[in-house]
């Protein structure tokens, strides 16, 4: 069988179709993944600039860093200067006494318990359960009338500077050491207030527990009786390893 010629007409259908054929492999397997690779390479170069942009600013932001660093290791060791490190009994001694002495307070007798070993958590979850009692009796009443308020404020002091601050380093992590020390003096009511005051405002590490007032008699260089007041004082002094707390 003869094959006709092709007409001019078939020509152009013929090139119209292969044309047609073209653009469309050309669309399908060029210009598709050529937007989809363009579109990726876009979302690449916006995330390394966020990224570029992100590194600078920590770089700039270093040196804030380390200043604020230093800033806040400045005010924990100012903090830190006003707790005391582990004492030892005749430490402890020298300290209670001459808190006495101080405000012109006879010592009496002193007893220093053993120090304990608690979690900081529950310490501080302690402390904020109670104050310390009130003693009973309308005399020590009288005396404690304005002590209430200082004694909290110094409590409440001593738990935020704990609980922000001073995590020592013991067998774990958040322990702290305490020690009672319960002790008794003799001298002026208003001698003793302002032991008390003294206690509440300059002395964050150590909690005032308790204390009563008994009378005693006793003769006088002229050989008369007489009569005074006897101040029975527990503390609780915070002991914590400054050695555990780094910059």
């Amino acid at each position: 069988m003869d094959i006709a010629p092709m007409t001019k007409r078939d020509k152009i259908l013929l090139y119209a179709v292969l044309m047609l054929a073209f653009i469309v492999l050309y669309v399908r397997f060029l210009l598709i993944p050529g937007i989809g690779s363009l579109q990726q390479a876009r979302a690449d170069l916006t995330e390394a600039q966020d990224a570029q942009i992100t590194m600078q600013e920590t770089i700039l932001q270093a040196g804030v860093n380390a200043a604020d660093k230093n800033t806040a290791w400045g005010e924990l060791q100012t903090a830190n200067a006003r707790y005391y490190s582990i004492l030892t009994s005749d430490e402890l001694d020298t300290l209670v006494t001459g808190l006495e002495l101080n405000h012109s307070m006879q010592p009496v007798s002193l007893s220093i318990g053993q120090p304990l070993t608690q979690s900081m958590t529950g310490y501080i979850a302690g402390t904020q359960a109670g104050q310390s009692p009130a003693p009973a009796g309308s005399a020590a009443a009288a005396v404690t009338a304005d002590q209430v308020d200082t004694t909290a404020a110094g409590n409440a002091l001593l738990q935020q500077f704990l609980a922000a601050d001073l995590v020592p380093s013991y067998d774990q992590p958040g322990y702290l050491q305490t020690s009672d020390v319960t002790f008794s003096c003799s001298g002026e009511a208003s001698n003793f207030l302002s032991l008390l005051d003294d206690l509440a405002d300059n002395y964050p590490s150590i909690q005032l527990q308790n204390f009563s007032i008994t009378t005693r008699s006793f003769a006088a260089a002229d050989g008369t009786s007489s009569s005074g007041s006897i101040y029975n004082v527990t503390l609780r002094v915070v002991l914590c390893d400054k050695g555990g707390v780094q910059p």
